[in-house]
């Protein structure tokens, strides 16, 4: 937070917001670079990257990198050197890749269709009424 202290924000849109950087490319210089793999462990960014440069431009402070499952090859954060990313309130699930999200997602479009199926349904039966009408 040294940083925070040291840096002139004024007239800055990000002024002072905080940021993690994901360990996948977004080197900056003298910070370790890892893609998340146990190969890279000493390697330390030469330069920083032109998308980290603009970030600081922007007024954010860059804290760390968040957990990288190695090379970003995977949909879920279980990197080598880390571990596991799990949620808070349930330790045996992963917390990678969109899970909650697409969980989420998955529960809501299941009750849409089940309410779909229940429409046509009634229409069906409907429409079975009105045939029974005109016989």
């Amino acid at each position: 937070m040294v940083e925070a202290e040291n840096r002139d924000f004024s007239d800055k849109p990000f002024s002072g917001v905080p940021i993690f950087l994901k360990d996948l490319g977004q080197e900056q210089a003298g910070e370790p670079s890892t893609a998340g793999s146990r190969l890279f462990t000493s390697y330390h960014a030469k330069e920083t990257d032109n998308y980290v440069k603009k970030l600081e431009e922007l007024g954010f402070i860059i804290l760390g990198r968040s957990s990288t499952p190695e090379f970003g090859f995977k949909n879920i954060s279980d990197a080598q050197i880390h571990g596991s990313v799990n949620l808070p309130d349930d330790v045996t699930r992963n917390a990678g890749a969109g899970q909650v999200e697409a969980e989420d997602f998955s529960d809501k479009a299941a009750d849409k269709a089940k309410e779909v199926n229940e429409n046509v349904d009634k229409a069906a039966e409907k429409v079975a009424d009105k045939a029974d009408d005109v016989k």
